[in-house]
């Protein structure tokens, strides 16, 4: 089922938006450092895959 298309320019603003949240929370995690942030490293990796993604499959859509 596919989900209820949005305006393209909305989506790609919200990707612009998540890529800047991701940048500032790897900023933070390297602020942190070792060990602590470890564990975030290893999440934010995972959104960053999920954003390539997500990215990926919007540009397929146009």
């Amino acid at each position: 089922m596919k989900a209820i298309p949005e305006d393209p320019s909305l989506l790609s603003q919200k990707i612009e938006e998540a890529e800047l949240k991701l940048e500032r929370l790897e900023r933070e995690i390297e602020e942190i450092g070792l060990p602590a942030g470890f564990e975030l490293r290893k999440r934010l990796e995972a959104l960053k895959i999920e954003e390539r993604a997500l990215k990926r499959n919007f540009e397929e859509s146009m």
